[in-house]
């Protein structure tokens, strides 16, 4: 796939790769030079635990929860769950 650089020097990823590669807007990608002109971007690995955080923040929603039907936070909804059992 061919893309074209902006004046500012801004490159659009095609839909299907950013797709395929679950590239999202604001995420951060690494960009190196290659052999014979390559440009290389590729999507960094999670590696810290506050990578993974802030990449999965958020996808749990509240709204059809257990927790948030009965409008409680998830961790104290867990903790009366398990006295149940005890």
């Amino acid at each position: 796939m061919d893309t074209t650089v902006s004046s500012k020097y801004q490159v659009v990823i095609p839909k299907a790769v950013r797709k395929q590669l679950g590239i999202r807007p604001g995420q951060k990608l690494q960009v190196r030079a290659g052999k014979n002109g390559q440009v290389i971007i590729t999507k960094p690995t999670l590696t810290t635990m506050q990578e993974y955080t802030d990449q999965y923040a958020g996808s749990l929603k509240t709204a059809g929860t257990a927790w948030g039907k009965a409008g409680m936070d998830a961790t104290d909804w867990l903790r009366q769950q398990r006295d149940k059992d005890r």
